[in-house]
């Protein structure tokens, strides 16, 4: 049986993020995650078991949200003010520049995002993933590696959630002609 439109996909081609503001149900302006490596998304369900006489009869799972695993190679500071919520502030001119990030605890949450994470068809088109609201769990990982000669990368893991206004968790689309949004608005059309 051939595979259908879509089914073999290889490579991620790109992971597009958003600051998202519940409220308002309104999305930032979009930034392609630079040296993204992996997306992994893991839906989870509650489950349950009705039981007659020993014997199950009735089984029940009820998808909860998703667990989410991204890693970069390098450190994406202008993406990583947009998952956290936290600003970037940059000074300062070559060869005097400096970028800063201040990370506050005690009471200071972390913000909402939106992702898509895009890959490659062999039919040539594309799949996408998308995560409406999601939140990291922590402040992104950096790893400096001084014992092997090594690219730094970053990873990060997170949970996504339903968006109240579409109560949905986790989009899959799969999609001939895409074209990545550039804007909030058009971020926000993705998940209509």
């Amino acid at each position: 049986m051939a595979f259908a439109f879509g089914e073999v996909m290889y490579t991620m081609s790109g992971l597009l993020v958003a600051s998202y503001n519940p409220t308002a149900d309104t999305y930032g302006t979009p930034a392609l995650v630079s040296g993204g490596q992996t997306l992994d998304v893991e839906p989870e369900a509650d489950t349950d078991q009705l039981r007659e006489y020993g014997a199950i009869v009735e089984t029940l799972a009820v998808i909860k949200g998703a667990k989410l695993k991204f890693s970069t190679g390098g450190y994406d500071y202008s993406v990583v003010a947009i998952l956290s919520g936290f600003a970037e502030v940059i000074s300062g001119t070559d060869p005097n520049q400096k970028r800063t990030m201040k990370v506050k605890g005690s009471g200071r949450g972390m913000g909402y995002f939106g992702a898509i994470g895009e890959a490659e068809a062999t039919d040539g088109s594309k799949v996408l993933v998308g995560l409406p609201k999601a939140m990291l769990n922590t402040f992104p990982k950096a790893m400096m590696n001084g014992q092997e000669v090594k690219f730094s990368t970053s990873e990060t893991e997170g949970y996504a959630s339903a968006n109240p206004a579409k109560d949905v968790m986790v989009l899959q689309v799969w999609q001939a002609n895409w074209t990545r949004p550039t804007t909030g608005a058009e971020f926000k059309t993705f998940f209509a």
